[in-house]
């Protein structure tokens, strides 16, 4: 884990199921980046956020580049709702998508923030292929 301007960072490059080897290493890996506070958490939790990214976001491991989780504690010790998880995906030829997802605990936040981003991310790239419900004219298969 290394650690930059008082943030606690762990990278990971996610290979979709099926890639194997060097083949993988091409450029099409999705990375993961989680940030907290100080590292806050430790390996753990940057580990299981890692994992819950992965499972929340493979399906889009071919046309999202880099997935950067911030998490943090909004007011301290003041309680209520306060735990952020800030989330920005990196769509291929598209501006990033950043989501804000607030909660009682961190792994409540995660699972909204990662909620919001998929159906954000559904959103955002279902406008390349398709329009109005139906195929889009730009789709090679059509041509």
């Amino acid at each position: 884990m290394a650690r930059i301007g008082g943030t606690g960072q762990r990278r990971v490059n996610f290979r979709p199921p099926g890639a194997l080897g060097n083949e993988a290493l091409k450029g099409d890996d999705m990375q993961i980046q989680v940030n907290t506070p100080d590292g806050a958490g430790g390996a753990d939790l940057g580990a299981r956020v890692e994992q819950a990214v992965v499972e929340a976001m493979g399906r889009f491991s071919d046309q999202v580049t880099r997935v950067e989780v911030h998490l943090s504690d909004a007011n301290a010790d003041k309680g209520g709702e306060d735990k952020r998880c800030m989330i920005e995906a990196r769509p291929v030829g598209k501006a990033p998508v950043a989501i804000t997802h607030q909660a009682a605990t961190v792994p409540m936040a995660l699972r909204g923030g990662l909620n919001k981003l998929t159906r954000k991310l559904d959103s955002v790239l279902a406008a390349r292929s398709d329009h109005k419900g139906a195929a889009s004219v730009r789709d090679n298969e059509l041509r």
